[in-house]
């Protein structure tokens, strides 16, 4: 099944220590169980485990929106990042109902003035979604995701693996 919103897979190479990498991020998250946008003065917000990471950007109002989850990895005398970029959940929530609500006008046409009469309506509806997806979610991912890998890159002197 295809995927519906956009998702990234990232891989950084560091000459830093899992340790090093570990404490560099903390230092840098307002650490938080949640997810949600706080006043910070830091440049993350979210958690850290024993080999890994799951923090949003705190840039403010977008950083809210792409969740990077990291696992770091010993490779040689490097250090790989594997991060995952997904849409927060809160948001593919708001999404899923942006999709419900005007199919429930639409089967709520059908049954009110018939198919026929609907077909234009059906059009429009997937016109604003295709738009909705490819203008809003997809440049707004792409955004979100740039600015907070490039506030990840710096902070660990990472570079981006191909």
């Amino acid at each position: 099944m295809p995927n519906i919103l956009p998702t990234s897979n990232i891989k950084l190479e560091t000459e830093l220590k899992l340790n090093e990498i570990i404490k560099l991020i903390n230092d840098n998250t307002e650490l938080s169980e949640s997810l949600g946008m706080k006043i910070t003065n830091k440049q993350f917000i979210g958690k850290t485990y024993e080999k890994g990471f799951k923090i949003i950007s705190s840039k403010f109002p977008t950083g809210v929106f792409s969740v990077l989850e990291g696992n770091i990895n010993k490779k040689n005398n490097k250090s790989e990042i594997e991060i995952n970029v997904t849409i927060q959940k809160a948001f593919v929530v708001l999404f899923c109902l942006w999709l419900l609500l005007p199919i429930f006008g639409i089967v709520n046409s059908v049954l009110k003035i018939g198919l026929i009469k609907t077909i234009p309506l059906i059009l429009v509806l997937l016109i604003m979604l295709y738009l909705l997806k490819k203008i809003v979610i997809v440049k707004l991912f792409r955004k979100t995701t740039e600015s907070g890998m490039e506030n990840l890159k710096q902070l660990l002197n990472a570079n981006e693996m191909e």
